[in-house]
C-alpha cells in the first residue's frame, strides 16, 4: 500500500471521524481518481461509501451547480462528504454551493480538499501537535486588535482584526467543514495597510505557477490591493482580480499552525497549513467569519518565513512560533 493511502484511512477514520453510524460521499475528479477511490476504499471499510465525479455532470469547468448533482446527493443523504478534486478557473461557485447543500442544507460533515495530490498527503503533519499549535495560535489572536507581520523579503503589514470572527482549523472535522490538510487559524481583517511579498505559493486559477520562482510584490491600502508586481503571476493575478470590484479586497487573514509541514510544495491546499501568514484577495468566507459581504472569486497567497506580533507581543520568529 502506498504511503499516502495510509494517510487516507487515517484522515477518513480519524480527521473525520467516520465510523459504521455514517453515509460517506467522495465526489472526486477524474484527474484525482487514484485518490478519490482511495477514500472511498478507506470509507467503506467502516461505513456506507459512495463515489461520484463531477465530470458526470458536465463539462469542466463546473462553473455551477447542476440539477443532477443536487438530486444525487439528496438521494445519497449523506452525513459525512469529501471533495477530492483538481482546481479549476472559475469553479468557486460550484463549490461554494456543494459545501451549501452538504452542510446547511444536508448537515453533513464536510472535508474540502482542492487540489489534493500524493505529495500533499505525504506531508500531512501529526494531528495532535496540529491541535495543540491551533489551540495556541487561536488563543493568542481570537480578542486581538492589531496584527503587525514582516519578513526578510520586504513585508510589511500592519493588520486590524476584532470586527469578525477568528476561525480554528484544527485536526479534527466535529462539524460543518474544513480543508484537509488541516492547519489554520483565519479572520476577515477589518483592514490591512503594507506591502505583503507573496513567495510561496498563489491559490485559485494560479496553482499552476507552483512554488513561486519571482515572488509577487503587493501594495495593499484600505483594505485593498493598489499594486502588484514580479512576473508573469503577478501581472495576470492583477489582471483576474481586477475583473470585479471585490477581486482586489483582502477578504482573509491566516496563520498556518501544521507545524509538522517539511516544506513549501507550491500546492496552496499544503502551503496555507505551512507555519507562516497567508491573505486572500476576494470572498472573506462569510459564512465562517460572519462577514457581510462576498465575492465570486477567492485567491489565497503564502507568505513563509514571518515573523508574526499580535497586540505587541510576537508569537512567531521568522517562520518559527515562539511559545507553544
Amino acid at each position: 500500500m502506498e504511503m499516502w493511502e495510509q494517510k487516507v484511512r487515517a484522515v477518513v477514520e480519524k480527521a473525520m471521524g467516520v465510523d459504521r453510524n455514517d453515509v460517506f460521499l467522495v465526489v472526486g475528479s477524474r484527474s484525482r481518481e487514484e485518490i478519490a477511490r482511495a477514500f472511498w476504499r478507506a470509507g467503506k471499510r467502516v461505513a456506507t461509501a459512495y463515489l461520484t465525479f463531477m465530470e458526470d455532470y458536465g463539462g469542466r469547468p463546473l462553473t455551477e451547480m447542476p440539477s443532477a448533482f443536487k438530486e444525487y446527493a439528496r438521494l445519497v443523504k449523506p452525513t459525512v462528504t469529501a471533495y477530492v478534486a483538481d482546481v479549476q478557473p472559475g469553479e468557486l461557485p460550484f463549490r461554494k454551493a456543494m459545501v451549501d447543500l452538504f452542510v446547511t442544507e444536508l448537515g453533513a460533515r464536510h472535508a474540502h480538499m482542492p487540489g489534493i495530490d500524493a505529495d500533499v498527503l505525504s506531508d500531512m503533519g501529526d494531528p495532535e501537535e496540529v491541535e495543540r499549535t491551533t489551540g495556541f495560535v487561536y488563543s493568542r489572536v481570537r480578542d486581538a486588535r492589531e496584527i503587525h507581520v514582516s519578513t526578510a523579503k520586504g513585508t510589511e503589514l500592519h493588520v486590524e482584526v476584532g470586527k469578525w470572527k477568528w476561525v480554528p482549523e484544527g485536526a479534527y472535522l466535529r462539524s460543518g467543514w474544513m480543508n484537509i490538510p488541516s492547519g489554520e487559524v483565519f479572520t476577515t481583517p477589518t483592514n490591512v495597510e503594507g506591502v505583503a511579498v507573496i513567495d510561496g505559493s498563489l491559490g485559485g486559477p494560479f496553482q499552476r505557477f507552483g512554488r513561486l520562482r519571482e515572488p509577487v510584490r503587493v501594495v495593499i491600502e484600505g483594505g485593498e490591493a493598489v499594486d502588484m508586481s514580479g512576473g508573469p503571476a503577478a501581472s495576470e493575478l492583477w489582471r483576474y482580480l481586477s475583473e470585479r470590484p471585490c477581486g482586489p479586497r483582502v477578504g482573509e487573514f491566516a496563520i498556518g499552525t501544521n507545524t509538522g509541514m517539511k516544506r513549501i510544495l507550491g500546492n496552496l491546499l499544503h502551503d496555507e497549513k505551512f507555519p507562516g501568514v497567508h491573505i486572500a484577495f476576494g470572498d472573506p468566507l462569510g459564512e465562517l467569519t460572519g462577514a457581510d459581504w462576498g465575492c465570486d472569486v477567492h485567491v489565497d497567497g503564502v507568505m513563509t518565513g514571518t515573523t508574526v506580533v499580535v497586540d505587541g507581543v510576537r508569537i512567531m520568529e521568522g517562520g518559527r512560533f515562539v511559545e507553544v
